[in-house]
């Protein structure tokens, strides 16, 4: 009777409800989130960066082309600006010098990134002009137009890039998690930094 009865009770406990399985696309969609919020706003960045150079070249283009010109007839035409392009190997040293800056892999706030922003820059026009020296090309990039490209982007870089991560601030793609140990002066501190300062994400 014992047995029979632990049997019965056994029975009469109420079955555990079965988790509903997650749909088959739910995986896949959760990590191709992941894989967004690690490498999206840094392939943004790159893709702002070349961008920005490619501004400048085309703005020192235009006034090296047609503005001085009309100013100061010694001023002779210049190439297509495609064959700019094809000689600074579509503008890849500022890509590199930036890269090497530790710019998408780090970051920093506005002042910081500025120093280091004008060091890359400075280090991929002094690349591109010895690209341009092996290869023979001086006759067809002057060095005005690269100068004048590297005091563009001077300016140009971080304030796209400052702009950049505004926007993807707003779109939540710039937030990142952060645990702050301790909840004195120093934790409360460390927390108005880090509001204050909400250009890092």
């Amino acid at each position: 009777m014992v047995t029979i009865r632990a049997v019965r009770s056994a029975a009469d406990l109420p079955r555990p409800i079965p988790t509903p399985a997650p749909p088959p696309g739910a995986r896949s969609a959760r990590l191709n989130r992941l894989l967004w919020a690690s490498a999206g706003p840094t392939l943004v960045l790159l893709v702002v960066d070349w961008l920005a150079v490619l501004g400048c070249l085309g703005s020192a283009w235009a006034v090296r082309g047609f503005v001085l010109p009309a100013l100061d007839p010694s001023f002779g035409a210049l190439y297509p600006f495609g064959t700019y392009l094809v000689d600074l190997y579509i503008l890849l040293p500022w890509t590199v010098a930036l890269a090497q800056e530790r710019l998408y892999t780090r970051r920093r706030l506005f002042w910081d990134e500025v120093r280091h922003t004008t060091r890359g820059t400075s280090v991929a026009t002094v690349l591109a002009i010895f690209l341009i020296y092996a290869t023979r090309a001086t006759t067809e990039v002057s060095r005005l137009l690269l100068g004048s490209v590297w005091v563009m982007s001077l300016a140009a870089i971080p304030l796209a890039r400052a702009g950049t991560k505004l926007v993807l601030l707003r779109l939540g793609w710039w937030e990142r998690r952060a645990l702050i140990l301790g909840a004195g002066a120093a934790g409360r501190e460390v927390l108005e930094g880090v509001r204050c300062h909400h250009i890092v994400g």
